[in-house]
């Protein structure tokens, strides 16, 4: 199913999820950031709670631009 959602990124705070979302629309990838930052709360916690989805249709080339930027991700399908 091409319009589910599904995470490609995990962050600890908004400003790095933001960033990457810029990046993938700059290249024609629709992303859009979920979650909660509950990193300022409990910065020593390790929990990741923003997350980049993008659409199962885009997610090879959003994959692909993350491979190229060298970005890290835990791509996970989003189960909600």
């Amino acid at each position: 199913m091409d319009d589910k959602l599904v995470t490609i990124a995990q962050y600890h705070d908004q400003f790095e999820a933001q960033i990457l979302k810029d990046n993938l629309q700059a290249e024609g990838v629709k992303a859009t950031i979920t979650g909660q930052n509950i990193h300022g709360l409990y910065p020593f916690s390790g929990m990741q709670n923003v997350q980049i989805q993008v659409f199962q249709k885009d997610l090879e080339k959003a994959m692909q631009i993350l491979e190229l930027d060298n970005i890290s991700t835990d791509h996970q399908e989003d189960t909600n």
